[in-house]
């Protein structure tokens, strides 16, 4: 009987443990999922890929990606694209970004679900919009953007609150517009308003990245 006893105490624990170790891989999964999509957002792949949707931006959707690609092949993708597609226009993470960063993106891709309907997609949208604000615009990516913000945009918008002949200040937009909506004003202007005289981007997609980095960083007190 003891060692019935003793057998079945043994078992529980072991399952105890087992439960312990599973809880805590998946809280650490899903820790490095939030550090990912912070990633995701301040690196500019938001940019050019949607990921609730089928909806292709400048590059195909993400929605569902870890069904598709494992996480090999998606960290090979995220550092050396050209050598997974040598064609393709996606530039590569900043050489600084460290092993754990890509880690973590990759967590976050393979999180993303299959592409939702519309209206839960817009739900999804404006909580992964308010998670994403939370954390900073990638540095090196935002100075980059502000040298080709001065080369394309500085002569119809100004920084110092007066607006130009050509264009609003853009001081403080950060305040006004979420990502996406900046994200679609410098795409395709005309769709959000048909009547403005800004031009659609004709710049790359890595530009684009770099200009959105540095439009995010644009707030006022």
């Amino acid at each position: 009987m003891r060692a019935i006893a003793a057998t079945i105490l043994i078992t529980l624990c072991l399952v105890a443990c087992d439960d312990a170790k599973r809880i805590a891989d998946d809280s650490g999964a899903g820790a490095s999922a939030a550090v990912g999509h912070r990633a995701f957002g301040q690196r500019g792949c938001a940019a050019c890929h949607e990921v609730r949707t089928d909806r292709t931006l400048n590059g195909p959707s993400l929605a569902g990606v870890g069904q598709r690609l494992d996480a090999d092949a998606l960290a090979k993708w995220i550092r050396e694209p050209r050598a997974m597609k040598p064609d393709t226009k996606m530039p590569g993470i900043a050489p600084e970004a460290t092993d754990g960063e890509v880690r973590a993106i990759v967590a976050y891709l393979q999180s993303l679900p299959a592409a939702t309907d519309p209206m839960a997609a817009m739900v999804e949208k404006a909580r992964a919009e308010a998670e994403m604000s939370a954390g900073p615009p990638d540095p090196d990516l935002a100075a980059k953007g502000k040298r080709v913000f001065q080369r394309l945009c500085f002569m119809c918008h100004r920084l110092d609150g007066t607006p130009s002949p050509m264009g609003p200040s853009l001081d403080g937009v950060a305040n006004r517009l979420s990502a996406s909506d900046l994200r679609e004003w410098v795409r395709d202007p005309k769709a959000r308003k048909p009547e403005t005289h800004m031009p659609a981007w004709t710049g790359s997609d890595e530009d684009l990245a770099r200009v959105l980095a540095f439009l995010a960083t644009l707030r006022t007190p």
